[in-house]
């Protein structure tokens, strides 16, 4: 669910009367993603990782704005696009280019994915 206030006044009374089911994730300029409370794209890594047994050592994760900060926290290793947010940039262990310039390609090179 995503949501926009004109101010943020108008977010605040819905984070307070919404928070105790609810997260709100920042992603900028005025606009949330809403989500139950408690989950994120990590708890998604973790149940199928854990599910398909498969070690977290072999986990990649690659993101571009806020919502994806606990997805690359809890990813082995995170990509950022070069177009991410500042708080995404400084959580990547790498950074490749901006999505619209061949980002994804890029990463799957850069991880040995793709021929280089």
């Amino acid at each position: 669910l995503y949501a926009y206030a004109e101010t943020l006044a108008g977010m605040d009374g819905m984070k307070h009367d919404l928070s105790e089911i609810l997260d709100f994730i920042d992603r900028e300029q005025g606009f949330y993603e809403i989500v139950p409370k408690g989950y994120s794209k990590a708890t998604a890594i973790r149940y199928i990782t854990e599910y398909l047994n498969i070690p977290m050592e072999d986990t990649v994760a690659i993101g571009d704005s806020n919502n994806d900060l606990p997805m690359l926290q809890c990813a082995h290793t995170s990509i950022a696009m070069g177009n991410s947010s500042k708080q995404v940039l400084e959580a990547a262990d790498y950074i490749t280019t901006d999505v619209d310039k061949d980002g994804i390609w890029n990463a799957l090179k850069w991880l040995g994915v793709l021929d280089k």
